[in-house]
C-alpha cells in the first residue's frame, strides 16, 4: 500500500492505495534520439546542471566537496551534502515540463548517484530506483538504504526525486499539505490543487516520470538499466516498460500492484480480503494471539459484521473523548503502515479486542480504535519531505475510473454513483459498500481537473515478456495477493511472499536485500526463497 498522504477527518487516507492505476502505450523501445512507442513520445534533449542540494532526509551530514571521479557517467556531478554515507553525488537534469509544448519550460530533476567503487573491473548494469508515494523524494526509499553497500562495487546506483517532489520542484498545495478535517474539505482542497497546477495538472503521472527516468539514462550514457520500483513506483516501472522496454535489463517490483482494472484502482476491492489476511498473519506471528485464537480471520470477520449492524460508541480510557467504532475503524487499524512490528501489534490487539467484544466487553475495542482516531497522525507540512499535491497529481492521472476524465464533475459523480450501485452488496464483505467508502474514498479524484495533455500509463492488458523480473511482497501486506498479478505484466518474472514483513520487503533485516542483490548481480533469481530461514 502506498503512503496515506491525504489527511481527512476520517483518517490519514491515501489518494488511492498506491500502485493501483491502469492504461499506457506499449512500445518496442528504439534509438535514443527518438524512442519509438505507440504513443509516439518525442523526448526533448535533457540538459545537466551541477548542484549541491541539501537532501530531503537529514542523516549524518557530510561536507560538500568536488568529487574527482574517473566514471564518465558522473561527469559534472558534485558530492551531495547530508547523505547517509560519503560518496553520494548530486546533479540536476532539466527535463521538459510538457513534451508536447517546448515553450512550457523545464523541471529540474535532482539526481543522486553512487559510482561503482571497483574502477579496475568492468562495470555491470546500473541500478536505478524510484521511490513510492507518489509524492516521496528519492531517498525515501528502502532500496537506497539497504542495497548500495551490497551492489556498488560493480554497479552504479542512481535515484531521482521524481518531478513534483523533493528538490525537483516539489508541488506545494497548502490545503492538501496541511491536512483537511472532512470529506468536503478534502474535495475542495483537491480542486484547488488541480487549479493551482493549471494546464500542468496532468503532467505528473507515471508516464511523465518514466520519460524523465529515460532522459536521465540517456544523459548519463547508459544503454540498459535494472529498474527497482518500490510501492507506487511499480507503476513507474510499468510505464517505463511500455515505452523503453529495450533499455530494461531487469526489473524489481517491491510491494507493487498491476495497473489493470477499475475494481482495484478506484475501489480497492482486493484490499478488503487483504486486510483479513493481515489480521490472520499478524495474529499467527504473535505467540499469545496465536495460542488464544484458532481462527483469527473468522474472529475479525464476525466483529466487522457485528459493527455493520450496530456501531459501538464509548469513551476511551485515555480520556481523549467519545468516539464511535464502526467497520471503517477496523479497516484503519488493520491498514497500519508503520512497520511490521506495529502491524503485528495492531492485528493481535484487534483480535483480542474482537474476542472481548464477542464476550460483551466493548472497552478494549474502543481503546484500540482511539489510537487510530480519524484525523490523527503526522501531517507532512513540508512538501519537500512528502508532497500531497504530487500524490494526487500522480494517482489521479494514472488511475482508471468508471468515468471518462474529460467528463464534467457532475457527470463523473453520476457515473461513479451508478458504478457503486451496480456492485453486489457483498463486494467488500464483510465490510458494507458504505463503510468501505469511508475507509477508501471512491470519489477522491472526482474534482481533479480534466485532461489537457494526458499520457496513459500503458494499455490495459500490456505484457512485457523477455524482461527478467523479481516481484516480492510481504505476508503482512494487504495487497500481497494483488502483487502476484504483476507476473501477468512481466511473465518471465518470479514472485515471492517474504515472511514477517509488511509493506516494502526491505524494511526489516537484510535477508530480502541480500536476495535482491544476488538477482542484481546475476539477473537470475537465486535458489530458495528470501528470508526462508525465518519461517
Amino acid at each position: 500500500m502506498g503512503k496515506r498522504g491525504i489527511r481527512t477527518g476520517r483518517s490519514t487516507t491515501c489518494a488511492l492505495i498506491a500502485a493501483s492505476t491502469a492504461f499506457i502505450g506499449a512500445c518496442s523501445g528504439g534509438d535514443d534520439s527518438a524512442d519509438s512507442a505507440s504513443t509516439a513520445v518525442n523526448v526533448t534533449q535533457a540538459t545537466i546542471t551541477t548542484t549541491a542540494v541539501v537532501p530531503t532526509t537529514t542523516p549524518t551530514s557530510q561536507p560538500e566537496t568536488t568529487v574527482l571521479t574517473t566514471d564518465e557517467h558522473f561527469a559534472g556531478f558534485t558530492e551531495c551534502t547530508g547523505m547517509p554515507r560519503p560518496g553520494y553525488l548530486c546533479a540536476t537534469v532539466d527535463v521538459p515540463v510538457d513534451r508536447d509544448d517546448p515553450s512550457a519550460g523545464t523541471i529540474p530533476i535532482r539526481v543522486i548517484g553512487i559510482p561503482h567503487t571497483d574502477q579496475s573491473a568492468p562495470e555491470q548494469t546500473p541500478f536505478f530506483a524510484t521511490p513510492g508515494g507518489p509524492g516521496a523524494p528519492g531517498l525515501e526509499n528502502y532500496a537506497m538504504w539497504k542495497l548500495p553497500n551490497l551492489i556498488d562495487d560493480h554497479h552504479d546506483v542512481v535515484v531521482m526525486d521524481p518531478r513534483g517532489t523533493g528538490a525537483s520542484d516539489a508541488i506545494d498545495c497548502p490545503d492538501l499539505q496541511n491536512g483537511t478535517s472532512s470529506r468536503a474539505e478534502l474535495q475542495t482542497a483537491v480542486a484547488a490543487c488541480g487549479a493551482q497546477l493549471g494546464t500542468m495538472s496532468d503532467r505528473y503521472g507515471s508516464a511523465n516520470r518514466a520519460m524523465d527516468v529515460d532522459d536521465v539514462r540517456q544523459k548519463m550514457g547508459y544503454d540498459t538499466i535494472i529498474y527497482h520500483g518500490q510501492s507506487y513506483a511499480s507503476t513507474d516501472v510499468q510505464a517505463y516498460a511500455a515505452r523503453f522496454a529495450d533499455h530494461l535489463a531487469a526489473v524489481i517490483l517491491d510491494s507493487g500492484q498491476p495497473i489493470n482494472d477499475i475494481a482495484g484502482s478506484t475501489f480497492g476491492v482486493d484490499v478488503a480480503q487483504g486486510l483479513l489476511d493481515v489480521a490472520t498473519a499478524g495474529c499467527k506471528i504473535d505467540v499469545t494471539c496465536a495460542a488464544s485464537t484458532p481462527d483469527p480471520r473468522a474472529t475479525v470477520e464476525q466483529l466487522v459484521t457485528a459493527l455493520g449492524a450496530t456501531p459501538v460508541t464509548g469513551t476511551p480510557g485515555d480520556g481523549s473523548g467519545e468516539l464511535t467504532v464502526d467497520q471503517a475503524s477496523v479497516a484503519f487499524i488493520l491498514s497500519n503502515n508503520d512497520g511490521a512490528s506495529a502491524t503485528v501489534s495492531a492485528a493481535s490487539e484487534l483480535v483480542r479486542s474482537a474476542l472481548a467484544f464477542a464476550g460483551g466487553d466493548d472497552q478494549p475495542l474502543i481503546d484500540l480504535a482511539a489510537r487510530y482516531r480519524a484525523g490523527e497522525g503526522a501531517v507532512d507540512s513540508d512538501a519537500t519531505q512528502f508532497s500531497s499535491g504530487a500524490n494526487l497529481a500522480g494517482s489521479c492521472n494514472d488511475t482508471l475510473f468508471p468515468y471518462d476524465p474529460s467528463d464534467s464533475v457532475d457527470v463523473r459523480r453520476q457515473k461513479l454513483d451508478a458504478a457503486v450501485v451496480a456492485m453486489p452488496e457483498d463486494t467488500f464483505a464483510p465490510w458494507t459498500k458504505e463503510q468501505w467508502n469511508e475507509f477508501w474514498p471512491f470519489d477522491i479524484c472526482v474534482n481533479w481537473p480534466g485532461p489537457h495533455h494526458h499520457e496513459d500509463v500503458m494499455p490495459i492488458g500490456s505484457s512485457f515478456p523477455g524482461i527478467p523480473a523479481l516481484v516480492m511482497s510481504g505476508e503482512l501486506e494487504p495487497i500481497d495477493a494483488v502483487s502476484q498479478r504483476l507476473l501477468e505484466v512481466f511473465p518471465d518474472g518470479t514472485y515471492f511472499t517474504v515472511p514477517g514483513v509488511g509493506h516494502n520487503t526491505l524494511s526489516i533485516g537484510d535477508c530480502a536485500a541480500e536476495f535482491e542483490a544476488a538477482f542484481i548481480d546475476t539477473l537470475t533469481v537465486p535458489d530458495g526463497s528470501p528470508c526462508a530461514a525465518s519461517t
